[in-house]
């Protein structure tokens, strides 16, 4: 099977298969506008710690998944989560700087007045 050239995923067919593979040390998903602007999201997830950005409305959350699975506690605004927070709002910005679409200016992420819209969305649709 041919994969599209704007796909930049890797297959998770080695993990589903218990393989020995090399992984990517974090996931990096997003969640558009679809209920309410306020909602669409970045997050970044090693599976132990997950960071979420709001780009409407520049909020931020952080959650300890060893300790807090249910994401019930967010963590962004205490004292000694910060290092992990800058450390993470770092990789957020690394991750959306090859995008060119405004999230960030190289150094840090930048509120959003408008939703990101795919540049694949007219082609996508013709099909």
């Amino acid at each position: 099977m041919n994969i599209p050239s704007t796909v930049d995923g890797l297959s998770m067919q080695p993990l589903a298969k218990q393989e020995e593979c090399k992984w990517r040390d974090y996931m990096h998903g997003e969640h558009c506008t679809c209920y309410d602007e306020s909602e669409e999201m970045q997050y970044l997830t090693d599976g132990k710690i997950k960071y979420i950005w709001f780009p409407r409305t520049d909020r931020e959350q952080l959650f300890d998944l060893e300790k807090d699975p249910t994401e019930l506690h967010d963590l962004s605004k205490t004292p000694e989560y910060n290092k992990t927070l800058n450390k993470l709002r770092l990789r957020m910005v690394q991750e959306l700087e090859p995008r060119n679409c405004g999230l960030t200016n190289g150094d840090k992420l930048i509120r959003q007045k408008k939703p990101i819209i795919s540049p694949h969305y007219t082609a996508d649709n013709k099909e």
